[in-house]
């Protein structure tokens, strides 16, 4: 049993880990409460940060290092962060609202809307 540890807050809570042993999970800052993912390798923690709402939270991870992300609907790979919603054409009616599962091959699965209806959804690399 191994703690993964915070990031200030009182707490984190781990989602997803791969074959490596590196989870994906979020925890709340000091003070004000608001979540980040973290990517947990090696005995550390990497805080991902979020896109623009302060809310991060790492619900899924790959062989590649790659986290997928709910609430700000992220892809974290290679160290950068990418919204998920500019990967999806534009006029589709897509909107991405959840990343829940990545798999080795990159594609993404989780819910998002599409003309205003929930939908699951499957994004993959080109």
């Amino acid at each position: 049993m191994k703690g993964l540890g915070t990031l200030g807050g009182q707490f984190s809570v781990a989602y997803g880990i791969n074959n490596s042993g590196q989870v994906s999970a979020y925890a709340p800052l000091k003070g004000d409460g608001l979540t980040h993912a973290f990517l947990f390798s090696s005995g550390k923690m990497t805080d991902i940060d979020t896109l623009n709402d302060n809310l991060s939270r790492g619900m899924a991870i790959n062989g590649r290092r790659d986290v997928g992300s709910s609430s700000s609907t992220f892809l974290f790979s290679g160290g950068v962060m990418a919204d998920l919603n500019t990967l999806v054409p534009q006029n589709s009616g897509w909107v991405l609202q959840e990343a829940r599962s990545i798999n080795d091959a990159a594609q993404i699965g989780g819910i998002g809307a599409l003309n205003g209806n929930k939908r699951g959804f499957l994004l993959s690399p080109q």
